[in-house]
């Protein structure tokens, strides 16, 4: 295992990837410590969800009771104070969270043909890298 400090930004923007690097045929090794690396994600982005929601609740439009206003189509929240929401969830973003990565060879993937953005997907978790 390695201690690594990565941004909510950048486990965010590799977690769709991650997912599709798993639909691939991979040997086991790869396998189980992508596995455990994306639980591991998962659960380092549980805070991160939680923030998101109270960002919002903050920023949002109020109804006469206090209760935040939502589009009746999406059901999303309304914002009111959209600056204020950007740039709290940009500072939300830049956060550094400190995980434990099971990291891997790139011959542990064995003959499985990856993208070059799934490889740099998982590249954090590459030895060789």
């Amino acid at each position: 295992m390695k201690k690594l400090k990565l941004t909510n930004k950048y486990l965010l923007n590799r977690t769709a990837t991650l997912s599709q690097v798993m639909q691939e045929k991979l040997p086991v090794r790869a396998t189980y410590a992508l596995t455990k690396n994306i639980d591991t994600i998962n659960t380092a982005l549980e805070p991160f969800n939680k923030t998101v929601g109270k960002i919002r609740n903050k920023f949002a439009k109020k109804d006469d009771k206090g209760e935040p206003i939502c589009d009746k189509k999406t059901g999303n929240q309304l914002i009111e104070d959209i600056e204020g929401c950007n740039k709290a969830m940009e500072e939300l973003l830049d956060i550094e969270v400190s995980i434990d990565i099971m990291q891997f060879s790139l011959a542990n993937l064995g003959d499985v043909n990856l993208s070059g953005v799934e490889l740099n997907a998982i590249r954090f978790m590459l030895e060789d890298f």
